[in-house]
């Protein structure tokens, strides 16, 4: 427990001030965006720092944007264009923001808050022309000290070997939590997700050397027992449950076995030893959670990134595995080619 709370002091790191996170800013291609926001009528701050500027922009209170995002995350999750919507929140949220950067900048790292946390911002658009994705490269953080605490990790000396964990067996094995609201079949399993296999395989082709672990071997108890000091990247394709509501209701679905549940729950993330470029949670909504204001979203991300990884890659709705194992050939394909995460 010590270990995990001397790992996690990171994450609570109250203040950092803007001298030292534009010190900390990888490069001059990069700039961070805070959001604090505003309701009953306050306005909310869009904070936008790069190496040799700070400015805030005034926006809307965030009451009155927040039944249009939750339109807009729903017509993302059902597959449903919705470009006057996309547009009317990125003019809204990023539009003066990103008119007033450098043409130099091509990565944002964002800070949301509050409903903001649930904004796939690489969604939206500008003046109902351009997509942000398209001209940005956008991750987003808990905090401002959050991100200067992985800008200072650095990458790995040496690239390491990729874990690949996928297509888990999940038995009721004395009952699955009740929490999770999984879809157990009448034996008593989760169904199979068969596309894991091809990802991880594929995976594994993209990034040798690999371990891939398959079925019984993908395991709660192998994961947390094994040392994966030495992996640089960690994927694991399987099922997960995120409660928007609450954190005992989060897991991602392992194997179960040698007195494990096979349950890989907030905290036993938080308790891994790891020292990894990117870990991909492959599975549904991985990157929701309990969005806590000025805390941010407590789920499976925060976790990952207080056990030593430098960065998360996760999915913000449900995806089948079908889908992800293309999106994660095309990934991985561009990461061997040399694009960042």
């Amino acid at each position: 427990r010590e270990g995990i709370r001397n790992r996690s002091r990171f994450y609570y790191e109250r203040s950092i001030s803007s001298e030292a996170l534009q010190a900390a800013l990888p490069d001059e291609r990069t700039a961070l965006l805070e959001f604090v926001t505003g309701r009953g009528g306050e306005p909310t701050t869009l904070f936008v720092l790069t190496r040799t500027d700070l400015r805030a922009h005034q926006l809307a209170p965030i009451d009155s944007l927040a039944p249009a995002i939750a339109r807009f995350v729903r017509y993302a999750e059902s597959g449903v264009e919705a470009p006057a919507l996309a547009s009317t929140l990125g003019e809204a949220l990023l539009g003066a923001a990103l008119r007033a950067l450098p043409p130099a900048i091509t990565q944002l790292v964002i800070v949301p808050d509050d409903v903001l946390h649930r904004v796939p911002f690489d969604a939206l658009s500008l003046a109902g022309v351009t997509a942000v994705v398209d001209r940005f490269g956008i991750s987003t953080v808990p905090s401002a000290a959050v991100a200067r605490t992985l800008w200072q990790r650095g990458q790995r000396s040496a690239a390491g070997e990729v874990l690949a964990l996928g297509d888990p067996i999940i038995a009721r094995r004395g009952g699955l939590p009740a929490e999770a609201g999984a879809p157990v079949g009448r034996d008593g399993t989760l169904p199979s997700l068969p596309y894991t296999r091809i990802e991880v395989r594929r995976v594994a082709r993209l990034a040798a050397p690999a371990h891939v672990r398959l079925a019984g071997d993908a395991s709660e108890a192998w994961l947390r027992r094994t040392p994966l000091e030495r992996y640089g990247i960690v994927h694991l394709a399987a099922h997960a449950w995120v409660d928007n509501r609450s954190l005992r209701r989060t897991a991602v679905a392992l194997s179960a076995g040698d007195g494990e549940d096979g349950f890989m729950r907030p905290a036993d993330f938080a308790a891994l030893a790891l020292d990894a470029d990117v870990v991909v949670l492959s599975a549904c909504g991985t990157a929701g959670g309990v969005v806590v204001r000025g805390e941010g979203v407590l789920g499976l991300t925060a976790p990952v990134l207080v056990s030593g990884a430098r960065a998360v890659v996760a999915t913000g709705w449900r995806v089948g595995d079908r889908a992800a194992a293309r999106l994660v050939g095309d990934f991985y394909e561009s990461l061997v080619t040399g694009a960042s995460v």
